[in-house]
């Protein structure tokens, strides 16, 4: 619990970081603090209910999983499950700790092993991709202005790639499990290259393997399960980005067209930066995302409003359930 308690403040800081960059970038004063004032119990309300409806679409995540699998899951202890892996899972980078925490607390609960992996890591690999590969069709279909800064958007670019090649890949090895198997022990060594070459190829795929083994149970729920699972991983990140084209278009005047594929990748930023939850960086980055569709500091009190409301919100919840209920759970392991 201490080390994650380093993280979680980790994160705010890197957070305030990026957050007074923004305040800089966007010329944000004192007296802009009015902006404030457009935010009513109308808004408070709307950002409740997608704040409930997020973690009611992602109990709904583990329950289809589990059901699917003969390892039916109640409502509250899917809930309870969303709320551990929103905290580890925002406080790592990469997410890495969520889906970890979850198979513990499965395992502790009984689950097999095989089910545990799949219902934890298994969900978050399958909801990358259908995030990643939705946020790369959207950059090269409906780019809008965010080109206009190609410094990042090339970068970007290049890792959403990247993901969704990886990720498309391991999904389609994991009903292979020799050969899958194989590739988790392999080493490459050639000749003629750099170590350092043969190093990283081997790197990437032993991790293709790995994460081949963990959706390896995947086919076992049939394409009934599959499409019911797609369909809340949907409908999960429709929430979630939703709230940000909701702030931006009730605050801001975007209409959903032109905000729609900014907020997406603003979002999906947050799963593959290096930095927990994007902290920082996407406080950072907010004038690359929305500068031309709304002044920088509308921009600004959106984007900062849309992040407590979900990512850090989601951080102190899961902290303080983690402290109050569960932390004899995390100590015993």
């Amino acid at each position: 619990m201490k080390r994650s308690l380093i993280l979680f403040f980790i994160c705010i800081i890197l957070s305030l970081i990026g957050s007074y960059y923004a305040i800089v970038k966007s010329g944000f004063k004192l007296d802009d603090l009015q902006l404030l004032h457009q935010i009513g119990p109308r808004h408070l309300v709307i950002i409740l209910s997608f704040g409930v409806g997020i973690y009611v679409t992602d109990a709904f995540r583990y329950m289809i999983l589990g059901f699917f699998l003969q390892q039916k899951m109640k409502f509250f202890k899917a809930l309870e499950l969303s709320a551990v892996n929103f905290y580890f899972s925002w406080i790592s980078p990469w997410s890495f700790l969520g889906p970890a925490s979850v198979m513990l607390m499965l395992k502790k609960e009984g689950v097999s092993i095989e089910n545990s992996v799949l219902i934890s890591f298994g969900k978050s690999i399958v909801g990358a991709f259908l995030l990643f590969s939705t946020s790369f069709i959207v950059l090269i279909l409906f780019p809008g202005n965010l080109w206009g800064n190609q410094l990042i958007m090339a970068p970007l670019m290049s890792v959403l790639g990247f993901y969704v090649v990886f990720l498309s890949l391991a999904i389609s090895l994991s009903y292979f499990e020799t050969v899958h198997s194989r590739m988790m022990t392999c080493k490459i060594d050639l000749p003629h290259a750099p170590t350092f070459f043969s190093k990283t190829l081997t790197i990437i795929l032993q991790s293709l393997g790995n994460t081949a083994k963990k959706t390896r149970s995947l086919y076992r729920i049939g394409f009934k399960g599959l499409g019911a699972y797609l369909f809340f991983n949907a409908l999960y990140f429709l929430i979630f980005v939703g709230l940000l084209i909701y702030l931006l278009w009730d605050l801001g005047g975007v209409s959903v067209g032109k905000s729609f594929a900014p907020a997406l990748l603003h979002t999906t930023l947050a799963y593959i930066s290096p930095a927990p939850n994007g902290a920082g960086i996407s406080e950072a980055l907010i004038h690359v995302f929305f500068e031309g569709l709304l002044p920088l500091k509308s921009a600004l009190v959106c984007v900062l409003l849309y992040r407590v409301s979900t990512f850090y919100i989601q951080m102190l919840v899961g902290l303080l359930y983690t402290i109050f209920v569960l932390q004899d759970f995390f100590k015993r392991d």
